[in-house]
């Protein structure tokens, strides 16, 4: 083998430092460009985000414009059917209203004139004229010739007495003693009984309960009537009357005026 020294020795170092050197570059430079590769794909993945569909309808105006405008339709839609299955069934809006007010009812056939001003129909049966209005008026003469009394009268289920005496009479009984008495009496004042009879059936009107009798009783004048009132004779029979009534209705009448 030749020895290489001196000037020759020098040149082949420096060949071999070149050699070296180029490698070297070219291994950096491939290095190099295989990081710049993975950024570049680490990018793309980075810039291309998973689909996103409620992003692209955000980000579509048309899409949404489109998604609204169904929405609004189907609404719409749906109002109208209501409204429309409301106004086309007038019973449905009848039914409607009742229900809203729980205290509406029927009125009832007849009763229309009393409950039209917003008054209640009432019937209070008594024993005695009560207001002043009454006994003012029964004291007066009273119209010219016979009156009629219709007597409409509600009987106690049992008798009972102001003087508390014990009786095992119904208020029935009680006022047929009265009635016995009282065709004593009547004739003493001109007065009689024309008609009387048990109520059977309520054909028109309406009231929350019938009385159970009915009796029609002529007098010469109410002046008569008022002197019978006062009578001992009537007030010895009047006892059995008070006890058995629970009350009545007692309606002056009079013969229509007939021309000539």
């Amino acid at each position: 083998m030749k020895k290489i020294t001196g000037p020759a020795l020098m040149a082949a170092v420096l060949i071999l430092a070149a050699c070296g050197s180029d490698d070297s570059e070219a291994d950096g430079t491939e290095d190099t460009e295989a990081v710049e590769d993975t950024e570049a794909v680490e990018d793309t993945t980075t810039d291309e985000p998973p689909e996103d569909t409620t992003a692209d309808e955000s980000s579509d105006p048309a899409a949404a414009d489109t998604t609204a405008a169904v929405e609004d339709t189907t609404t719409s839609a749906a109002a109208e059917d209501t409204t429309a299955d409301e106004s086309s069934d007038p019973a449905a809006e009848d039914a409607s209203e009742e229900a809203a007010d729980p205290e509406a009812a029927p009125t009832p056939p007849g009763a229309d004139l009393q409950m039209a001003a917003g008054e209640e129909m009432i019937v209070v049966n008594q024993l005695s004229p009560s207001t002043e209005e009454q006994i003012a008026e029964f004291q007066q003469p009273g119209p010219d010739g016979p009156i009629y009394m219709v007597n409409l009268l509600e009987f106690k289920e049992v008798a009972e007495y102001e003087d508390g005496r014990e009786t095992d009479l119904t208020g029935r009984e009680a006022y047929a003693l009265y009635a016995e008495g009282q065709r004593d009496v009547l004739p003493l004042f001109g007065a009689e009984v024309v008609f009387e009879g048990d109520v059977s059936f309520l054909s028109i009107g309406q009231v929350e309960e019938l009385w159970d009798e009915v009796a029609i009783v002529r007098y010469p004048s109410r002046a008569t009537l008022l002197e019978m009132s006062a009578s001992p004779e009537f007030q010895a029979v009047e006892v059995h009357r008070i006890a058995g009534l629970e009350g009545q209705l007692n309606i002056e009448t009079v013969d229509p005026v007939v021309g000539p």
